[in-house]
């Protein structure tokens, strides 16, 4: 098939032109073969190069951004150190003390929070402590009471039921 694809457009008639025809003909093919090797080839080193320079390029992104990073901690701090001054400033100048003073104060006052705090929990335990004692005596006078009410509520029954018996003896 291939060698009648090929033999178009040649004349046939002279028989050592033919296997020139073929000579050709095998040549176009394997310049054809030729060319796809070699754009195969071409494709592959272009691949490995674009792979090469794709390795190299996050290389330098990780240079760069290891320098970014170094440079933005070392911005950070310096603004975080001109804040911190300027701060301890307006502080002074408004308060007309020292922030080391402030800072011992307010120490001074978280101590002083935990002491009343301390000495409420134990106002709370007395208070309690003394309503129990309260209590216990209430309770022997209420026991005393209701001792009381009931000897008497007895006696009361008592003279109720003396007081109702027949004049006539049973017989």
């Amino acid at each position: 098939m291939l060698k009648r694809i090929l033999n178009i457009g040649f004349a046939k008639d002279e028989a050592g032109n033919a296997n020139e025809q073929e000579a050709v003909a095998r040549k176009i093919w394997l310049a054809g073969l030729g060319a796809y090797a070699k754009s195969m080839q071409e494709v592959t080193s272009l691949s490995e190069k674009g792979r090469c320079m794709f390795d190299e390029l996050v290389f330098r992104g990780r240079e760069v951004e290891a320098q970014t990073k170094e440079r933005v901690e070392k911005t950070a701090e310096q603004t975080r150190s001109a804040m911190q001054q300027q701060l301890h400033y307006q502080v002074q100048r408004f308060t007309g003390l020292e922030v080391s003073v402030l800072q011992g104060m307010e120490e001074k006052l978280d101590r002083l929070t935990e002491v009343i705090a301390a000495l409420e929990a134990q106002q709370a335990a007395q208070e309690t402590a003394d309503v129990k004692a309260e209590k216990e005596p209430a309770k022997e006078v209420v026991k005393e009471t209701v001792k009381e009410e009931h000897a008497d509520a007895k006696t009361a029954a008592a003279k109720r039921v003396v007081g109702k018996v027949p004049e006539t003896p049973v017989k």
